[in-house]
C-alpha cells in the first residue's frame, strides 16, 4: 500500500513539473513575441502568474467556443496585454476603476435572467 503511495506521489509530481514547465514556455514565447523586458526576478514572477491566469481564461474560453461548434464563432488568443493588471488594461481604455459601475455585467458572463434580453 505503501509503494502504490510513492508511486502515486511520483506520477503526481511529474505531471505537475510538466505542467508548470508547459506554463513556463508559454510565458517565455509570449514575452519574446512581445518584447518584454521585466526589470527583476519580482517582476517577472507577478507577470508570469497574470499571465498563466489570462492564459487559462483564453483557452477556456476556446474551449467554450469549441464546444458550440460555431463556425463563425471568434477565436481567442493572448496579445501585449497578457500580463497586465486588470487595473493597467483598464487604464489604457481611459476607464478608472472607481467609477465602475459594480453591478456592471462581464461580456463573458453567460449567467442572465430572462428579463435581461429585453435589453439585448
Amino acid at each position: 500500500m505503501r509503494f502504490i503511495f510513492q508511486i502515486a506521489l511520483i506520477l503526481a509530481a511529474s505531471t505537475c513539473e510538466a505542467n508548470e514547465r508547459e506554463d513556463m514556455n508559454d510565458f517565455m514565447l509570449f514575452a519574446s513575441e512581445n518584447g518584454k523586458d521585466y526589470k527583476s526576478v519580482g517582476d517577472f514572477q507577478q507577470r508570469k502568474k497574470i499571465f498563466k491566469k489570462n492564459h487559462n481564461e483564453v483557452k477556456r474560453m476556446n474551449r467554450r467556443k469549441a464546444r458550440k461548434t460555431r463556425n463563425n464563432a471568434a477565436n481567442f488568443a493572448d496579445n501585449f496585454t497578457s500580463d497586465w493588471e486588470d487595473s493597467e488594461f483598464l487604464q489604457m481604455l481611459g476607464i478608472d476603476e472607481v467609477e465602475m459601475d459594480s453591478d456592471a455585467r462581464r461580456l463573458d458572463d453567460d449567467t442572465f435572467e430572462e428579463e435581461d434580453l429585453r435589453y439585448l
